[in-house]
């Protein structure tokens, strides 16, 4: 799969001057947040589907973060249906979305900040969501410390990590659902 990255040109809340400089100092203001299940509280803990959630409150100014679904970890690997339904709740409540990319169909990726990038597992179930930055092919996310890669809690990764995960979807929410 190809990749490319593509200034943003949606409308919104913010002015359109100032926007990939607004929300590069939203996402910086986190870091650093480690990871922390069921918490979404900049400098205190915050884990990868609460981040994704709050940073697209903030980019279209709307509230579901109070609604977010509760999840066990690794849900990808115990509970495949609650997975698959995330996906669609982020779906439903960031309405009229474009989907970029389903698992399987081969297209080039045209990622733009605030897509949401999620992944998959090696049982093709999603297993983890980002959201793009302001900055080329860069992804923010808040991980566990699973591996010698990563410290875990907010922080960068590149497109091509996400691509090496395996992406089961990429989405850009184009209008809130009100």
């Amino acid at each position: 799969m190809s990749s490319s990255w593509v200034q943003l040109q949606k409308e919104n809340k913010i002015a359109p001057l100032g926007w990939h400089k607004r929300f590069a100092e939203w996402l910086e203001a986190w870091l650093p947040t480690p990871y922390m299940h069921h918490l979404c509280a900049r400098g205190i803990g915050v884990d990868c589907l609460r981040f994704v959630v709050s940073a697209l409150d903030y980019l279209h100014d709307t509230e579901h973060l109070p609604s977010c679904p509760t999840l066990p970890k690794d849900t990808s690997f115990h509970r495949r249906e609650l997975a698959f339904e995330v996906v669609r709740w982020v779906s439903r409540h960031y309405a009229n979305d474009v989907i970029l990319r389903r698992r399987g169909n081969p297209y080039t990726l045209d990622l733009q900040p605030g897509d949401v990038v999620v992944t998959n597992n090696d049982s093709n179930t999603p297993a983890h969501i980002m959201i793009g930055g302001p900055e080329k092919n860069i992804l923010w996310h808040s991980i566990t410390g699973c591996c010698a890669a990563t410290n875990g809690g907010v922080e960068t990764t590149g497109l091509g990590w996400a691509i090496s995960c395996g992406i089961y979807r990429v989405f850009r929410p184009t209008r809130i659902k009100q």
